[in-house]
């Protein structure tokens, strides 16, 4: 058991990396993005607490969902691979635990340990035999595995936009809208193989315009009724409803130029600190999109072009 927890940490390590990353420089951004989102979070609404059990139980499915679970079921005995379940979640929610305690929530960081136990004993059932249909069909493979990958947790988030309205809230129905262009953003982080590029018979230019066009047709899909609802609910609020929908396309198109900025790879260090940057200025996006579109142009040009 010590030695699958030795080989997670080298596999995490190797990861960081291989995109130009120190593994004590990476460990400590993440905490940082982790304590600066659950400080916004926490300032925006008094659901956080409930929102962030709702990340850590998805968290959770994430980690019980590992392709090698199976493998791991065979190597291990019933009682160490519950063991290494346990700890593994245990790990997992220990920066949720130290926050909530923080903010006093007491009630909620209890509620974290059962979750965590009952989550160690949850089997992942096998593939459906059934292909969870999607309204993306038509077009190429980004919001498809990425919609049936997050479905879960796009229920959950549209669960949370009905609360919202049920308690008249719309910081929190807002949020809950904003949710979803960052779920459909972490569709386009994992580049795809440059074989999946290279087939595509057509210049940079009309390569990029035609991702654009297809993440743009099926956002609108994704998000179009939560949209009507939130105009419908709280027509007051129209121009900030609208802008959070223009903003949240743009940063859909932006995290495709960021993609292929680094493509065939996945983005260093220094792209994502200013992919970031940008996400958290707004008014600097447009300069970082034109930055990473001639980085994209220029890493596209040798597999189209």
């Amino acid at each position: 058991m010590k030695y699958y927890f030795s080989l997670q940490q080298l596999r995490l390590e190797r990861k960081l990396r291989e995109v130009g990353i120190s593994p004590l420089l990476g460990m400590l951004g993440v905490g940082i993005i982790f304590v600066i989102f659950s400080t916004f979070l926490f300032s925006r609404t008094e659901y956080a607490a409930g929102i962030y059990l709702l990340f850590a139980i998805g968290l959770l499915i994430s980690l019980g969902q590992k392709e090698y679970d199976s493998l791991l079921r065979q190597i291990f005995s019933k009682k160490e691979y519950l063991r290494i379940r346990i700890i593994e979640n245990g790990i997992a929610l220990i920066p949720f635990l130290i926050y909530l305690i923080f903010e006093r929530q007491f009630i909620a960081s209890l509620t974290l340990i059962p979750i965590g136990i009952v989550f160690s004993f949850w089997k992942p059932r096998p593939a459906p035999v059934f292909v969870l249909p999607t309204p993306f069909k038509k077009f190429p493979f980004e919001f498809i595995i990425g919609f049936r990958k997050t479905i879960w947790f796009i229920l959950m988030d549209l669960l949370l936009m009905i609360q919202a309205f049920r308690v008249d809230n719309f910081n929190l129905a807002i949020f809950s809208f904003g949710l979803l262009f960052f779920t459909a953003m972490s569709f386009y982080i994992k580049p795809e193989k440059a074989y999946f590029v290279w087939i595509n018979n057509r210049k940079t230019k009309v390569f990029l315009l035609e991702k654009f066009k297809v993440a743009l047709i099926c956002m609108i899909l994704l998000c179009i009724i939560p949209y009507t609802a939130l105009v419908f609910i709280y027509p007051e609020n129209f121009f900030i409803t609208t802008l959070v929908l223009l903003l949240g396309l743009l940063f859909l198109c932006s995290v495709i130029l960021a993609k292929y900025s680094a493509f065939p790879f996945e983005m260093n260090l220094p792209q994502a600190l200013l992919y970031g940057v940008s996400l958290w200025f707004p008014p600097m996006l447009f300069i970082v999109m034109i930055i990473f579109y001639r980085q994209s142009k220029r890493n596209l040009d040798r597999i189209l072009e």
